[in-house]
């Protein structure tokens, strides 16, 4: 039988080679012991900070929910009133004031306390001041006729914040030309 023998050359440790004695602590693991007591100072004050900044991230939260319901029904209210408004311009003279305020109930039904004010406008000139029906406006004759619609509902906040008030009321108007008019 033969044996083969080998050379095992032993590697000395890192330790040794840097002339310390075996079992002592080396720099670098008491660096790295200090830095995981500051890590474990480092965490226990992000959760202080955490804990400190959480209800303001809430309350940031639930403003930006309570504004984004309210800024959708106030779209909603002046969609209802530019359909109504719209319903009621294609009437021609014979303008059903009662079939536009229908309409606008029924665009939006799903605000509760929806109220429509239906109306007809008679100016001279686009954008002028209102005069009567019967008024005769000079190079024009006849008054030029709109249909006017203003809708209003009011909002209940999600949640209700001292300071506020907890209910707001939303407004949408439309005003729409007659096309034609006898």
């Amino acid at each position: 039988m033969t044996t083969i023998s080998r050379k095992v050359r032993i590697m000395p440790s890192r330790a040794a080679a840097r002339g310390e004695t075996p079992g002592a602590r080396s720099r670098g693991a008491e660096r790295r012991t200090e830095r995981g007591a500051e890590r474990g100072a480092e965490r226990g004050s992000t959760l202080v900070e955490f804990a400190l900044c959480l209800p303001l991230l809430v309350l940031l939260f639930a403003g930006l929910a309570d504004y984004a319901v309210i800024l959708q029904q106030a779209m909603a209210l002046t969609q209802t009133a530019a359909a109504a408004a719209a319903y009621g311009a294609i009437t021609g003279d014979n303008v059903d004031l009662t079939g536009m305020q229908a309409a606008a109930q029924k665009a939006c039904s799903g605000l509760s306390g929806l109220t429509v004010t239906a109306s007809n406008i008679y100016t001279c000139a686009a954008g002028g001041t209102q005069v009567s029906s019967s008024a005769s406006c000079s190079g024009y004759g006849t008054p030029i006729k709109y249909v006017a619609i203003q809708t209003s509902a009011p909002v209940q906040p999600l949640l209700p914040l001292p300071g506020f008030p907890s209910t707001l009321t939303l407004h949408g108007s439309a005003y729409y030309r007659v096309p034609w008019t006898p």
